[in-house]
């Protein structure tokens, strides 16, 4: 019997969340230098070819990704992410808008950006999704340096909890306390 939730991907539509969030959690365990959180996103054998180099095993996995503690600080934008079944593998695709910082707060700061589609592999492994292999493919890279005046505040690291998904119940914004605070907009109450 097929799965109802499946689609043309030939994933239902619980893997392909989970997929998605595996991908989400990447770029959190980078950004908040959770090194050993990301060598378990992948499986115990994975691959993960960066730019330059290969990572085989968890292990080198967490060594070499060990080099992001170069910069200040990274910060991650996951943009669209697609999964399907292709010859009995799990394949993926994810659009990734990456900033590495290196300067101190006061002073000039560069920001080293990457662009980047990353092609993946993943079975699962434990009962959960991982990265069998994981590519990344640089698609565009550029350097700005940014006076004091414009440099990105100094952001606080991501507890782990939050990594891994289970984190405490978020603050809520301002944008989000206003609504509760504010009445409805009177053009709409008034009939």
């Amino acid at each position: 019997m097929s799965d109802p939730l499946a689609d043309a991907t030939g994933l239902s539509r619980a893997d392909r969340e989970e997929l998605a969030d595996l991908c989400r959690r990447y770029a959190a365990a980078a950004d908040s230098r959770d090194f050993e959180a990301f060598g378990g996103l992948f499986t115990r054998d994975g691959v993960l070819v960066p730019s330059r180099g290969r990572y085989e095993g968890r292990a080198a996995i967490v060594a070499g990704v060990g080099g992001l503690a170069r910069y200040d600080r990274t910060f991650h934008l996951v943009g669209q992410i697609r999964h399907w079944v292709e010859d009995g593998v799990v394949r993926g695709e994810t659009y990734c808008v990456a900033h590495h910082f290196t300067g101190a707060d006061g002073e000039g700061v560069r920001d080293r950006v990457l662009y980047i589609r990353y092609r993946d592999e993943c079975r699962r492994e434990d009962g959960a999704w991982r990265f069998a292999r994981r590519e990344l493919g640089l698609v565009w890279a550029g350097q700005e340096d940014k006076p004091p005046a414009e440099a990105p505040p100094r952001l606080a690291v991501v507890p782990r909890d939050v990594v891994d998904g289970e984190g405490p119940r978020r603050r809520r914004s301002v944008t989000q306390r206003r609504r509760r605070q504010e009445p409805s907009c009177p053009a709409l109450t008034h009939g």
